[in-house]
């Protein structure tokens, strides 16, 4: 998943922890595992293409 703090920040991976009632998800930042988790709606989330991990290591 890609997740942002806000509309001047940029997006950044995030695994899902959790799913809660009402399309809601507990997720933790990938990269900043120490960080608290957060809590985003569905709508607030975008996928990460399958290929970008392979991509990434080329």
């Amino acid at each position: 998943m890609l997740i942002t703090e806000g509309e001047e920040d940029g997006w950044y991976e995030a695994v899902v922890v959790a799913s809660k009632p009402g399309g809601e998800f507990t997720l933790q930042w990938r990269d900043w595992p120490d960080l608290p988790m957060l809590t985003r709606r569905r709508d607030e989330m975008a996928l990460l293409h399958p290929n970008a991990a392979a991509a990434a290591e080329a």
